[in-house]
């Protein structure tokens, strides 16, 4: 003997399901009409982030220039004088240092100083002229940047 079905499974049979897209086309169409009657909270949607938008827009900068740099030489070489020589040519950094040891670069890394260090190692210019590939070391001060830079324009 097989149960009757109650009224509400009936029913809950027979009403239309809605899943996936047609579901949230209904919520979207639910909450448009909803912000159609609150228009405060409609204004703020659209104010906030086309605020936000037009403040980051300016506020970040990704051309960084004049970045304050120092320089290790471990070598006098022709190969590192023009590397330096290179570097000072460029916009993007600003030697403002030179460094006689790698404790002085990591004083002026960890005081705010420079916001970058350019080591170039004893050898590259041998190892240069050999056919290796010699490696520079580029160090850069990432701890807060918002900090450092409000620091260096005083």
């Amino acid at each position: 003997m097989t149960a009757k079905p109650s009224p509400d499974q009936a029913a809950a049979r027979h009403r239309p399901r809605l899943a996936g897209f047609g579901h949230f086309w209904a919520m979207f169409i639910k909450e448009f009409l909803q912000l159609r009657r609150d228009r405060v909270t409609f204004a703020t949607m659209i104010f906030i982030p086309l605020m936000q938008f037009l403040l980051f827009g300016f506020a970040i900068n990704t051309q960084p220039k004049n970045l304050p740099t120092v320089v290790l030489s471990q070598e006098n070489t022709d190969v590192s004088r023009a590397i330096v020589a290179a570097l000072k040519n460029t916009s993007y950094f600003r030697i403002t240092r030179i460094a006689e040891t790698e404790a002085q670069v990591d004083d002026w890394l960890r005081a705010g100083t420079v916001q970058f260090a350019v080591e170039i190692p004893a050898g590259f210019e041998r190892a240069l002229r050999q056919g290796e590939t010699p490696a520079l070391l580029l160090a850069a001060d990432a701890t807060d940047p918002v900090h450092r830079a409000r620091r260096s324009a005083h």
